[in-house]
C-alpha cells in the first residue's frame, strides 16, 4: 500500500541515454495506418510485460525516433517519441508530511495499516451478509409481483441498458 501511494507521487522523466524501451518504462508513440500519415496525438502507457506478448515484443528495445508495426485491427506503424522513466519519492518523514495529515512516516504507516484493516473487516462483513442474504433467498423461494418485473423492464429502457433479449428479460430479472 505504501508503495502504490509513491507510486501515484512519481514524476516521470525522459530517459537521457540512448537506449530502448524496457519493462517498467512509459513509453510515448505516434501512430499511423500509411507510412507518410502520422497522426500528431501521442499515445502514452506503461510499458509493462502486461501487455500482449506480441505488442510488447515489438516494442521492447525500441528506440526513439524509431519505427516498427503493431498486430492490432489494422497493421499500425508506431514512431517511438519518447521513453521515460518513474522517479519515486523516497518515503520518508518530509514524504509523509507533504501528504498534509502525517507528522512522520510512522504516522503513515498506521494510518495506513489501520486502513487495511477496515477494509478487511468490511470485506469480510460483507461476504458474511451476502452468505446469509443468499442463504435466507435459498430457503425462502418467492414469486416477484409482475409489477416490479414491469418497472424494471422500463428502467432497463429509460436508461438505454442493452436488451438483448426482451422476451427472457422478465426470466432473467426473476
Amino acid at each position: 500500500k505504501l508503495n502504490s501511494l509513491a507510486d501515484n507521487y512519481a514524476v516521470l522523466k525522459e530517459i537521457i541515454e540512448d537506449r530502448g524501451a524496457q519493462d517498467g518504462d512509459v513509453i510515448e508513440l505516434e501512430y499511423s495506418d500509411q507510412k507518410e500519415d502520422w497522426e500528431k496525438k501521442p499515445l502514452s502507457f506503461p510499458f509493462t510485460r502486461r501487455l500482449p506478448k506480441e505488442i510488447f515484443a515489438k516494442l521492447d528495445g525500441l528506440k526513439k525516433g524509431e519505427e516498427t508495426s503493431l498486430p492490432l485491427d489494422k497493421n499500425r506503424r508506431v514512431r517511438c517519441t519518447g521513453i521515460k522513466y518513474k522517479e519515486l519519492p523516497v518515503i520518508d518523514d518530509t514524504f509523509a508530511k507533504g501528504l498534509g495529515e502525517f507528522k512522520n512516516v510512522d504516522e503513515l504507516k498506521d494510518s495506513l495499516r489501520q486502513d487495511l484493516f477496515h477494509r478487511k473487516e468490511e470485506e469480510a462483513m460483507q461476504a458474511i451478509y451476502e452468505t446469509i442474504t443468499d442463504q435466507l433467498i435459498e430457503k425462502n423461494s418467492f414469486d416477484i409481483p409482475p409489477t416490479l418485473v414491469a418497472e424494471q423492464v422500463l428502467h432497463y429502457k429509460k436508461s438505454g441498458l442493452p436488451l438483448s433479449d426482451e422476451e427472457n428479460l422478465d426470466e432473467k430479472l426473476k
